[in-house]
């Protein structure tokens, strides 16, 4: 899933944002599906006038399609939004940063 995200990423953003995600951190063993799998939902969140968290119903069909347990999805779906919390409160900062508001 790494390297198909990865590729996809090249494409679109050209070679400055594959360099990122080649220099981006060491993630603890059994982290990077997370990461990788929030990375793929995040394509499907709302732009408008801010970034929108990434729908549930997006998480939820990932959840279905990986099989996990109820245990092993409760998980996954804190992980998820944790990141993605974190991410948007990140995106908010530097908007804020750049308008001086």
């Amino acid at each position: 899933m790494e390297d198909e995200l990865r590729e996809k990423a090249s494409g679109r953003h050209g070679a400055k944002l594959l360099d990122r995600l080649n220099e981006g951190p060491e993630l603890k063993p059994g982290l990077q599906f997370y990461f990788d799998a929030w990375q793929e939902l995040a394509t499907d969140r709302q732009l408008g006038m801010s970034v929108g968290p990434i729908p549930g119903m997006s998480i939820r069909a990932l959840v279905k399609e990986l099989k996990l347990d109820q245990v092993e999805s409760y998980e996954f779906q804190y992980l998820i939004r944790k990141m993605d919390s974190a991410y948007l409160e990140y995106v908010a900062e530097q908007s804020k940063k750049k308008t001086g508001k």
